[in-house]
């Protein structure tokens, strides 16, 4: 899924495996705004924690040495 993409990316550079995103399964249409209401209550809640566990999975997976940066980039 797209909110994988970049532990996955930076998972796969760790390696030396050169790959080419191609993210796919969004779990929003892009049109989202910021704050818990400006969607519906739920939805934003759900997002919202998917968001904090990939980050928190990020956050783990650096700690652990098993990729090399927390937050990675692009290319």
């Amino acid at each position: 899924s797209a909110f994988h993409m970049p532990r996955s990316m930076a998972l796969f550079r760790k390696a030396d495996f050169a790959v080419v995103a191609w993210p796919v399964d969004y779990r929003t249409s892009g049109e989202e705004g910021i704050g818990l209401f400006r969607d519906n209550a739920a939805d934003s809640l759900q997002n919202t924690t998917l968001a904090v566990r990939e980050w928190i999975g990020l956050v783990a997976y650096w700690l652990s040495g098993r990729i090399d940066q927390p937050f990675p980039g692009p290319g």
